[in-house]
């Protein structure tokens, strides 16, 4: 069993984010946000585990990509209320705001400051992003490009970008 993000334009055509079912009550989205924080939070108690932060480390990564269950996203947090995330995932630019909220959440658990107050620097890496299928057009109309998302379930199992399946 497994939940990932499917991308038909991508050499990596499934990226798997949980090896957990989906939550038939959920949404896709709901869904993919509880993967992000889950494997958000298991990577911020890895990094406790190793002293992260400390008053001589302010300045870590803490997601590095498919090693912490995020294929395609990058997150060093430079200092307690300042981190950099870096998309090389079409799947990250697809659900940038979902991303944002729980990374700045992880990061203010983890740094002691208040996910609200954490600052969060937004990074695409063009190259990878136009390898896994980034077009021109869904960088400048952000909105359009996530309604392909939005379909009934009859549309997402057949052509559907989440993708959830058991084995």
């Amino acid at each position: 069993v497994g939940f990932g993000v499917f991308n038909p334009d991508s050499m990596f055509r499934v990226r798997l984010l949980s090896s957990l079912p989906p939550d038939p009550s959920l949404s896709s989205r709901e869904n993919l946000q509880r993967a992000v924080r889950s494997n958000l939070e298991t990577a911020c108690h890895l990094r406790k585990a190793l002293g992260l932060p400390s008053e001589d480390t302010s300045a870590f990564r803490l997601v590095n990509g498919e090693g912490d269950g995020l294929p395609g996203l990058c997150v060093d947090v430079l200092t307690n209320d300042l981190a950099v995330v870096s998309s090389s995932a079409r799947w990250c630019e697809w659900y940038e705001e979902e991303i944002r909220k729980e990374v700045a959440s992880a990061v203010g658990g983890l740094t002691g400051v208040e996910g609200d107050k954490v600052r969060l620097i937004w990074r695409r890496t063009e190259s990878r992003l136009n390898q896994d299928g980034w077009k021109e057009t869904e960088k400048a109309d952000g909105v359009e490009a996530r309604n392909d998302l939005l379909m009934n379930e009859e549309e997402r199992r057949r052509d559907g970008k989440v993708l959830c399946w058991e084995n």
